[in-house]
Formats: structure tokens, C-alpha cells, sequence
């Protein structure tokens, strides 16, 4: 309406059925699309504003009203994130990390493995409030951030019970990601300009009128509690005397409530929410002594309870009603109304009598339309773009010519330079220089032989670092190899071990956590009654061998080192997350088993050398839902045959070139999102 038509800003507008519903999707709309907008302090409770919401939660901190439990971790996660904090989840996740890592090599230096462990949450919510911490806080920087400002806030109520003192020391000590004052930061955006420009105008607008609501509050209750203050702020739906309200903001699309906008008209309106549930809202808006019984029984005179709450609902629909009719007659010309359908959410039948009256048919039988592309320059170049890649299209030269006059405008985004696959190849260079050597073991000849692309990705850096489950999978490892090094150790004592350092492996509560050692404890049953009934002769565990093939290197360990009654050696490999799934063929080729079997037949084992016979190799799974552990045995293998594969693989894994291989393990691949062959990484190519 705006480009094609004309249309003033400020002559449009959006409305809302009450404040805080959607305004934040509205504003991220607004923002992408380069719309000026003007938000009414109807249509956001101040409490929602993301500068005042962390202000709020550091003032409830100090006071005693937001504990620092991990049970409030994810608002003190909000807060670290927020622009106080400036955290971000990678630098959550390293803090975390960080502070673990310090607080287990502390346990273990002072040999405390009894106490009492600790969660790396409960280390970081610790950090908030401790004058020193397990890290330099160098490298914790939002951590520290946050610790500064409820040491002041706490200074301050020290001093001053007044709530305006203690907002003030926490504003007055913010800083902003880059350790500047967040006021000045806001300010100095403020006056630049812009879209982020007007969020930060609109942001310390919210902290005037905070500030502002802060002082009437003290003149009407002196000495009174801030906690009370700051209740009053975040149960605040309407607010006013905002001084945005006072400002002209210029050529703006105003957002506002159906309650603001009675007596206003725009051209275009925009009423939003018309969902069941939402618009009407048909809940009663009871209190406590049931005052809006009293109302309705003087109103209307009756006395029963049930005719008072019956008449009483039918009032509340006549004012939704009304409401509604406010809205829609705020549009001068155009009127648009929102609704959408979700699992859970559905339009309301507002909805389906507007659309009914407009096109004199059922809502049901409605066509569903495609939204056009959007009227900004990112979107015209990606039209622009997919024009000249079209074989078909006959006009390939003007839209050339039209992506050329935008780069030459200064609209970066049709810069071929800037396009996705269009840059030319940072190296063509192998991972590894020829005569150099390759370092390879078992499990990545076995993932590598899956799918190239995959075991390179996660190789340099597509995979997250160790995770719950990898954990849990290392306890058992190291609880299993109990069984060689105490040969007289009981299941009993297995569990009792695993249940004593449960907190070290798994940092959740309650009955997950419970739950997991559960699992974790069958699978140490699964794998105590296989050892028991196993013939074969254990020999040892967690086997360190090395073997050369070529210029490559395999190394590794096996997790268990048997021979039977004929001399044969077989390793065993613990699988303590899998299931028996794999079929017999696929045993049979598993590299890993077989490199496993090679590392025998040339005698590469370093400290225990079991003989070079080797006698096949075995997968034992241990989760799953069967009652009991499942092996799968690869036969002996040949091992020129497997020496020369593996050598090959190896060349492969040195060189420039991975290719993306479908298998049965796609469905669960870390990386798919980056994959050409899957839907998810097709971007990948198709921008190419």
C-alpha cells in the first residue's frame, strides 16, 4: 500500500485485542521489512520490554524474590542473554564448560570425590553472586557483568530501601556486550537512526517511563517495599502517561489496542488475533470478593448465583462484541483481518462471520492464497536471482542488467561477490600433504566408509562436544573394564559405583535424572550376566595398539581383549547406546571390527600381545529393550584384504574431495542441514 499505492504510513495501523500478544513477532516483521513503526504503550506491557525485563529481574534478585536455584535457570538464562548480559548460546555453553572443568580438577586436587557434586549450573548460579570464581573472569564475561550489577543493586538496598535507588544503581552500572555503557549504547544508536534505531528510542523511552512510574510509586507509598513496586510493573496489562504517547514519531504504522484506538481511523487496518479463545476472550474476569457479581446483580437485579454468572457471561460477549466492532471500524478503506490455524489454535468464529459477511460464503470453503514476496530489496534480488537461473526464462539479460543496477545502487545482496557457491574456492589442497602422515583409528575408517562428507564435517568441528549420553557411555565403558582389573567385583558394587558418581555424568533433576541411572544400571545387568556366561578367556581391557599401513597410522583401543579355548583372539566392543539392529552383512563389513582384527594379525597390540590368530571380532550391545545383551560376530577376516582397504580409506581421508553417501543412518546425521542430498542441505547446491 505504501510503494504500489501510496500510502502514508502513519495512515495505517495494527490493532490488537490486548497488550503484549504478538507484538515482539510484529515488531521482528516490521524490523526485516524496513517498516518505520510507532508501538502504542497500550500494546506492550512495559515488563515485556526486553532493557526494562532484565532490570526487573536483577532488582528481584537483590531482593530476595527471584531465587538463584537451578529451578529458576531458565529466566536467570533470559537474564545472562539479555542486553546486560550479553551472553550468547556458544558462550553460554563454553562458560559452562570452563567452570565444570575448574571445579572437577579443584575436587580432585583436594580429594573431595565424597562431597557433595555440584551441577555446572549450580556453579554458574553460584558465580552470580560469588566475589571469585573457579575461572578467571576474563572468561566470563556476562557472568561478570551480571555479578557487578547485583553487587550494586545489593549496595544499594543497603543504604536505601527506595525502589527509584535501586533501579538507578543497576541502570547506572549496565554495560553492553563490549563493556560500554548500555545507556550510552542505546543512545548512540538512538541517534543514528534507523530501524535499530528506533528500538533503541523506543527502549529508553521504557526506561523513562520506568523511572517515572518508580517516582510516583515512592510519593504515593513512601518507605514502602520495591517488591511491591515490582509486582505492580510486571502484573501491568494497560499502561499510560507514557511520554511515547506525547511525541510525534512522524511517518509511522502505529500499533496499538482495540482500547487506544476508539476515536482513531486509518486508512488501512490490520486487526490481528481473531483466535479462538483470544478474540473473543470469554474468561471471567472474576476477583476474590466476586465484585463483578454485585455489579451485575444491581444491574440487573437478580440474587441466584447461577442466573448472576449466566448473565453475567452473556455481558462479556456483548462487550467482546463491542470491541471487535470498535476495531474493524477504525479502517477508513482497507480492512484486514489475521487469524491462523495451528495444532492447538484455531480462527475464532469473529473470524469466520467476518469472512462470511465479506464473501457471502462459509469460511470453510475458503481458498488459501500465496502471500506475494515481500516489497524489500533482499527479497526482489532473490527473485531477480531465480529469473536468471531459470533455463526457460527468455529475458535472462534485463534481469542481468537489473541485478547489476542494484549492486551499482549499493544493495550488497546483488553483488554476485556476496552470493552463496559464486565465490571461488578457498583451496583445493589435499587435508593432508602428500608424504605427510595420516592419523586414522577403527571408528573413523567405519563412519568414513559410511559417508565421507559426514566424517568430515564432524571431524573439524559439526559435532557438539561430549554430551549426556557420551558420558553415560564412558561410565559403563569404565565400570565394565572393572570386571578384568577386580576380577571378584559384584554387580551390587558396579551399580553402587555408577549411582555415587551419577552426579558427575548426568547434570539434570528430579525423575529424569532418576530415570537415566535406572537405564544405565540395566545396561551394566546386561553386560555383568553376558561377562558371567561369556567362555572366552578375558585377557584385558581398554588395549592400546598402534599399526602402520603405508604413510597412515591407525591407532586405538580395544575394549576387550578374549581368547578362546583354541588360541583365537577376539575383541569385544561395547556398545552401550545402540540397539541389535545391525544385520549379519553389515557386521561382516564393519571396518571397525575389521581393523580391530588387523591390529591383531600384525601383532600391533603394544602392551599385551595376545598372538596374531585372530579369531573374528564382536559387537555387544547393551541398550535397546531386550532383556539381555546382544552380540554380533564378524568372522575372521583377511588381513591383506583388510590392510589394503584400509590403506585405500586413508588416502581418501587425506584427501580434497568427501562425498555424501545415503544410508540407513541419514534419518539421525548431525549434519544434515549442510547435506546435498538431504531436503534440509539442498540450499547447499541449489544457491550454487
Amino acid at each position: 500500500a505504501h510503494l504500489m499505492d501510496g500510502v502514508p504510513w502513519s495512515e495505517m495501523a495494527v490493532i490488537l485485542r490486548s497488550p503484549g500478544s504478538g507484538v515482539s513477532a510484529l515488531t521482528r516483521a516490521f524490523a526485516l521489512n524496513g517498516i518505520p513503526i510507532d508501538v502504542d504503550s497500550s500494546a506492550m506491557a512495559l515488563a515485556d520490554n526486553p532493557v526494562i525485563r532484565p532490570l526487573l529481574l536483577i532488582a528481584q534478585i537483590a531482593t530476595g524474590d527471584l531465587k538463584l536455584v537451578p529451578a529458576n535457570w531458565e529466566i536467570i538464562e533470559e537474564l545472562l542473554r539479555s542486553p546486560m548480559g550479553g551472553a550468547d548460546s556458544l558462550s553460554l555453553r563454553t562458560m559452562r564448560l570452563s567452570l565444570n572443568k575448574a571445579y572437577q580438577k579443584d575436587i580432585a586436587d583436594l580429594n573431595l570425590a565424597d562431597a557433595d557434586i555440584k551441577s555446572s549450573i549450580e556453579i554458574m548460579l553460584e558465580s552470580l553472586t560469588e566475589p571469585f570464581t573457579y575461572v578467571e573472569w576474563e572468561q566470563l564475561a556476562p557472568l561478570k557483568r551480571i555479578n557487578d550489577l547485583l553487587a550494586a543493586a545489593h549496595h544499594s538496598l543497603q543504604s536505601s530501601q527506595d525502589i527509584s535507588d535501586l533501579l538507578w544503581a543497576i541502570w547506572s552500572n549496565a554495560k553492553d556486550a563490549d563493556g560500554a555503557s548500555l545507556s550510552t549504547s542505546l543512545r548512540n544508536r538512538a541517534l543514528r537512526g534507523g530501524v535499530r534505531g528506533a528500538a533503541a528510542d523506543r527502549d529508553l523511552d521504557s526506561v523513562i517511563q520506568l523511572f517515572e512510574s518508580a517516582r510516583r510509586f515512592s510519593e504515593r507509598l513512601p518507605g514502602a517495599n520495591p517488591r511491591l513496586f515490582i509486582e505492580e510493573i510486571l502484573g501491568e496489562t494497560i499502561l499510560s502517561d507514557s511520554i511515547t504517547a506525547q511525541g510525534d514519531r512522524g511517518d509511522v504504522v502505529t500499533i496499538t489496542t482495540v482500547h487506544s484506538a476508539k476515536g482513531q481511523q486509518w486508512q488501512h487496518v490490520a486487526v490481528m488475533g481473531l483466535q479462538e479463545g483470544t478474540w473473543p476472550n470469554l474468561r471471567q474476569r472474576g476477583s476474590l470478593l466476586g465484585s463483578e457479581r454485585l455489579v451485575e446483580s444491581l444491574r440487573t437485579g437478580l440474587r441466584v448465583r447461577e442466573e448472576l454468572e449466566s448473565s453475567a457471561a452473556s455481558a462479556l460477549i456483548d462487550d467482546e462484541r463491542r470491541l471487535l466492532h470498535v476495531a474493524l471500524t477504525r479502517a477508513q478503506s482497507h480492512l484486514i483481518a489475521l487469524a491462523y490455524t495451528e495444532e492447538d489454535s484455531e480462527p475464532s468464529h469473529y473470524f469466520e462471520e467476518i469472512y462470511e459477511f465479506v464473501h457471502g460464503t462459509s469460511a470453510e470453503g475458503a481458498e488459501l492464497t500465496q502471500i506475494p514476496r515481500t516489497l524489500t530489496p533482499q527479497a526482489l534480488v532473490a527473485t531477480l536471482r531465480r529469473l536468471l537461473m531459470d533455463p526457460d526464462y527468455s529475458n535472462g539479460k534485463f534481469v542481468a542488467s537489473l541485478l547489476a543496477s542494484l549492486a551499482h545502487g549499493g544493495i550488497e545482496a546483488a553483488n554476485p561477490r556476496n552470493w552463496w557457491g559464486y565465490a571461488d574456492l578457498s583451496s583445493t589442497a589435499p587435508v593432508v600433504a602428500a608424504g605427510e602422515e595420516i592419523s586414522i583409528s577403527p571408528s573413523n575408517l567405519q563412519s568414513f566408509n559410511e559417508c565421507g562428507l559426514k566424517w568430515f564435517l564432524e571431524r573439524n568441528g559439526g559435532r557438539d562436544g561430549d554430551a549426556t549420553a557420551a558420558l553415560i557411555g564412558s561410565a559403563i565403558h569404565a565400570l565394565a573394564s572393572l570386571v578384568h582389573k577386580e576380577p571378584g567385583i559384584t554387580i551390587a558394587e558396579m551399580e553402587s559405583r555408577l549411582a555415587a558418581n551419577w552426579k558427575m555424568i548426568d547434570q539434570t533433576k528430579g525423575w529424569v535424572k532418576d530415570y537415566e541411572l535406572r537405564q544405565a544400571a540395566k545396561k551394566l545387568k546386561k553386560f555383568f550376566e553376558w561377562h558371567a556366561a561369556n567362555a572366552r578367556t578375558l585377557v584385558g581391557v581398554e588395549e592400546k595398539f598402534e599399526l602402520m599401513i603405508g604413510r597412515a597410522k591407525l591407532t586405538g583401543s580395544a575394549d576387550r581383549l578374549e581368547i578362546d579355548s583354541d588360541g583365537q583372539v577376539y575383541i569385544v566392543d561395547l556398545k552401550s547406546g545402540g540397539t541389535s539392529g545391525e544385520s549379519e552383512k553389515s557386521v561382516q563389513d564393519n571396518l571397525q571390527l575389521a581393523g580391530y582384527q588387523l591390529a591383531v594379525a600384525r601383532d600391533g597390540f603394544i602392551d599385551n600381545k595376545p598372538g596374531t590368530n585372530s579369531g573374528g571380532a564382536q559387537l555387544l550391545f547393551l541398550g535397546g529393550t531386550e532383556k539381555s545383551a546382544a552380540a554380533r560376530t564378524q568372522l575372521a577376516v583377511g588381513a591383506d584384504q583388510t590392510e589394503a582397504q584400509i590403506g585405500t580409506l586413508a588416502e581418501a581421508m587425506a584427501a580434497s574431495v568427501f562425498v555424501a553417501t545415503i544410508n540407513s543412518r541419514c534419518r539421525t546425521c548431525g549434519v544434515k542441514n549442510v547435506c546435498p542430498l538431504q531436503s534440509q542441505g539442498r540450499s547447499v547446491i541449489d544457491e550454487a
